[in-house]
């Protein structure tokens, strides 16, 4: 049982029930019958248009206000902000410009996001139809044969009835309900929007992360290549010195274990820099079996990427822009939730053709129309309306402690992204004085041990050293240039 009245007024050019259509039908579709005046249908329809749009309940949205520190702690002192748009370009890197064009056009994860965001937009349209009049055709053909026993007999033998209509109904939007709705979705929609470019941002941003760490392993693949070289050579002398009795086989053995162990440092660069790579082919759409990047022994030097300012990072950062419209999504959704507790007007209609014969169906005399409005009022549904509100009003609390921490988000990466640029800049001018250090280190030794002043344990300590600083320093460079994409995907990067 429904607990709603609903009150009907209409003007009416057919009577309704079953038993009086077949008898006004029966008795002469044949005759023609004068047009009435449709004054007051006009007149009633005119008002609930005009009625239609007066109020608009619930809240509006308003953008919390958020306190926001007059600068990051991390900040340097001079620079511009980073770059939008193709900010990956400050990189000066072909090979990634070419991979972050083929992850635009063929990566799956790039199409399954602009999907998204076009069911967002379909949503919009689903919302907006809402405004306007739903108009339905109908048709209907049937041989009937009434029941003796019902008390409505009108016909004792069978007979054919034939029936086209058109069907309208609009709701008038007295209180707002359907422009809530549609404020609801268009927010969504933009909140998809923000979405779908924070999607591509981080998409990017991880390839660019790969890309790095894979030349970043270039870079220690080859400097691993050629200290096996130098090992293969250094154990060569050794086994002659070995062989023609000027050292003892402890030294041959101690060079030909530092030569495996490089060797082994090798093959695992070699297997972690196939895994990356394959991970690359998997973002930009390819087949990793055919998919080949070639190595490139020199890595680049991160750029240089001084921060924004608090108020930019607010506009700039997608994600808070995404949540900022869910907030306002949710916001419109407790009005709609409100309108459950008022009457709601819908505007009704029909008009078509009727008739017992196929042949008399398109007589000017066959025709039947009715309009008017229909009031449903909402009297006792069992608390389901209050219901609703509770659950859009909570969905609204929980949007906005998501925006809240969005915001929070947004500053916190901002200000690690700073302070581990700044850092890894610092610890890299540390790690090449440190690389150079080992170097010489590694020189005198080996004059040492040709000259007969040293074992050959100290040249192999010293050879570790240096290759061990070498490495650090190409990894912390590869750290850095990584930390450059997180601060630039911190800030908004490419969101416009």
């Amino acid at each position: 049982m429904r607990g709603e009245v609903h009150l009907r007024w209409q003007r009416m050019h057919h009577l309704d029930a079953p038993m009086a259509k077949l008898a006004k039908l029966h008795r002469g579709l044949g005759q023609r019958r004068q047009r009435p005046r449709l004054r007051f249908g006009r007149l009633s329809l005119l008002c609930l248009l005009l009625l239609n749009g007066c109020v608009n309940v619930g809240p509006d949205h308003e953008v919390p206000t958020t306190v926001t520190p007059e600068k990051f702690k991390n900040t340097p002192p001079r620079g511009n902000p980073p770059p939008r748009g193709q900010w990956w370009k400050v990189f000066k890197d072909s090979e990634l410009n070419r991979l972050l064009k083929k992850l635009n056009e063929a990566s799956p994860n790039s199409a399954a996001a602009l999907a998204r965001l076009d069911q967002a937009r379909a949503e919009l349209g689903i919302a907006k139809a809402g405004r306007w009049p739903t108009i339905r055709g109908s048709g209907d053909a049937r041989q009937q044969m009434e029941s003796a026993n019902s008390g409505f007999q009108i016909r004792e033998e069978s007979y054919e009835s034939y029936e086209l209509d058109l069907n309208l109904d609009y709701e008038v939007d007295l209180w707002g309900r359907v422009r809530r709705q549609v404020e609801a979705a268009r927010a969504r929609e933009e909140a998809a929007q923000a979405s779908y470019a924070d999607a591509m941002l981080a998409l990017r941003a991880e390839l660019a992360r790969h890309y790095f760490s894979l030349r970043s392993l270039d870079e220690e693949i080859d400097l691993l290549q050629r200290a096996v070289a130098l090992r293969e050579e250094g154990t060569g002398l050794v086994r002659a010195r070995a062989e023609a009795g000027q050292i003892s086989d402890d030294d041959l053995a101690r060079a030909e274990a530092e030569l495996e162990a490089t060797r082994a440092d090798l093959t695992a660069l070699e297997r972690d820099r196939a895994e990356l790579e394959n991970a690359i082919a998997a973002l930009i759409g390819e087949m990793p079996s055919s998919f080949v990047l070639e190595p490139e022994a020199k890595l680049r030097n991160p750029p240089s990427i001084p921060s924004g300012l608090p108020s930019q990072l607010l506009t700039r950062r997608a994600d808070v822009a995404e949540k900022e419209r869910l907030l306002a999504a949710a916001c419109a959704d407790v009005g709609v939730a409100i309108t459950d507790f008022l009457p709601r007007i819908t505007l009704t209609g029909t008009g078509g053709l009727a008739s017992l014969r196929a042949s008399d169906l398109f007589n000017p005399s066959s025709r039947l129309w009715d309009i008017g409005p229909e009031i449903e009022i909402p009297i006792f549904r069992a608390g389901l309306a209050s219901s609703r509100k509770a659950q859009a009003n909570s969905a609204f609390e929980e949007a906005r402690a998501n925006y809240r921490q969005a915001v929070l988000n947004a500053f916190r990466d901002t200000e690690n992204g700073i302070n581990a640029n700044r850092s890894l800049s610092r610890e890299t001018d540390h790690r090449c004085r440190a690389t150079g250090a080992a170097a010489r280190a590694s020189e005198l030794a080996q004059a040492r041990y040709e000259a007969g002043l040293i074992s050959y344990l100290e040249v192999l300590d010293a050879l570790r050293t240096h290759l061990a600083n070498q490495r650090l320093e190409t990894q912390i460079r590869g750290d850095h240039l990584q930390a450059a994409v997180a601060l630039v995907q911190a800030l908004g990067g490419n969101w416009n």
